[in-house]
């Protein structure tokens, strides 16, 4: 089963291995990473690992007033139930792993770069992993490793830039980033993760707006260099927009508006024409030719096809600076 978040995390992603390398030793150590040495930095800090996430009502939390209106955050939604993990509470452990029926995720955010990607913790080789930040970046961006050190990938070209295998890339589940406001206004029934030590994290960056200059990105992968697409939140003002290009050799459309603070990307099926619903609609942003309504995280909740879930390609929100200094010279603006 596949899962989208709207996500948001505000915090920098550093866990350190067992024995890490200081980070001198790490630029004078070319052998150890994949990527010029000079791109890595950092590789000292420690963070928790997060592996069981307790969860409150959205009543619960708006009464401790711990959030405000405009902090930022991510929705998971799946078998009908929709989970918010607001950055004020993930900020203390930087990346989140969870498990809903066999779906088995990882939660990122670096606050550097202001990517949020949530991860497949099943590898392609079988492997289940639980994630947590290395401490280390590369291009200023965090960098995820497992529990046991094997591999270390970087979050936003989700390659593997050190480990065992060069070639074991992290899948990824779609995103989309909006506020506090949004979850009460338009999810009052999700269920929102939270933790204990919230008052020993700093947590109190995680309070800042939105940030509307940041670019969508959606990927497409190729053997040799990834290509991205960026959209602004701007072309996407005024209620639901849609934007149809080709994807990794698929027609895609990118679904966004600026005002209910959304992004996401799909594969259009074949023979499908989709078109944008009134933003009175939303959560259900989009409906095709043949009567199925299609809602912000990708499932059909009405029509012939009630329950099937549009597919995606690789796609977040990133800083401007950041798509263009992770993918120099293979960035396409829309």
């Amino acid at each position: 089963m596949r899962f989208f978040l709207a996500l948001y995390v505000l915090s920098l992603a550093a866990c350190t291995q067992d024995t890490p390398l200081t980070p001198t030793e790490e630029v004078a150590n070319t052998n150890v990473w994949f990527v010029t040495a000079g791109s890595i930095t950092g590789g000292t800090t420690t963070f928790e690992v997060m592996d069981t996430p307790e969860y409150n009502t959205v009543m619960e939390i708006d009464a401790s007033g711990e959030l405000q209106e405009n902090s930022k955050l991510a929705l998971l939604a799946g078998d009908g139930q929709v989970y918010a993990f607001p950055y004020y509470y993930t900020n203390y452990y930087e990346v989140v792993n969870v498990q809903f029926d066999e779906q088995k995720m990882a939660i990122s955010f670096c606050p550097i770069t202001k990517s949020a990607i949530c991860f497949d913790r099943e590898l392609s080789t079988g492997e289940l992993v639980t994630l947590k930040a290395s401490g280390y970046l590369y291009n200023d961006n965090m960098v995820p490793t497992d529990t046991n050190n094997k591999y270390f990938w970087s979050q936003m070209a989700t390659k593997a830039i050190r480990g065992e295998d060069s070639f074991l890339k992290l899948s990824t589940f779609n995103i989309f980033e909006t506020t506090w406001s949004q979850v009460k206004l338009y999810f009052p029934t999700a269920l929102v993760f939270t933790q204990p030590n919230v008052d020993h994290c700093n947590c109190d960056a995680a309070q800042e707006p939105l940030d509307f200059g940041n670019l969508f990105g959606v990927i497409s992968e190729h053997v040799k260099e990834d290509q991205v697409h960026l959209f602004n939140y701007d072309n996407f003002s005024g209620g639901t927009k849609l934007s149809f290009l080709t994807v990794n050799g698929k027609s895609t459309v990118v679904a966004g508006n600026r005002e209910q603070i959304y992004f996401n990307a799909f594969y259009v099926p074949a023979n499908t024409t989709l078109h944008a619903l009134d933003s009175d609609q939303y959560p259900r942003i989009m409906v095709d030719d043949d009567g199925n309504i299609w809602d912000a995280f990708g499932y059909a909740v009405s029509g012939p096809k009630t329950g099937d879930k549009l597919k995606s390609p690789k796609s977040y929100v990133a800083a401007e600076w950041a798509w263009n200094k992770m993918f120099e010279g293979a960035v396409e603006y829309h």
